[in-house]
């Protein structure tokens, strides 16, 4: 599916949804920690399973290793400002500059570990 999307090939659904629930709509918070639990990836660490916080914590290492800006970053994995102040002040979601960003994260995972 995101092959079939970075190329083109896949026709945006209507709800703007790239993973869509079963029974429509948004998948829970919790659809891929279940998933995880039932088939147990492999973590790179011995004798653990891989996690959903384990690919936010990988995305977040990746975001700094190639600079991009940590509010950006905590942007796209939906953190909250944690100081009122700045909260206040900050009212854009900094969409375009989010986009870049995913889509060369997209483009990182394609490409990761594949033979050339």
């Amino acid at each position: 599916l995101l092959r079939h999307q970075l190329l083109g090939e896949h026709k945006p659904r209507p709800d703007g949804l790239i993973f869509p629930a079963l029974r429509g709509g948004q998948l829970s918070d919790m659809a891929l920690t279940s998933f995880l639990h039932r088939v147990k990836p492999a973590s790179d660490i011995a004798g653990r399973v891989a996690t959903a916080h384990g690919f936010r914590s990988s995305f977040r290492n990746w975001a700094a290793d190639n600079r991009y800006e940590s509010d950006l970053a905590e942007r796209a994995l939906a953190h909250v400002i944690a100081n009122k102040v700045q909260a206040a002040y900050e009212r854009t979601d900094r969409l375009e500059a989010r986009k870049k960003m995913m889509n060369q994260w997209a483009e990182f995972l394609m490409t990761s570990g594949v033979d050339e």
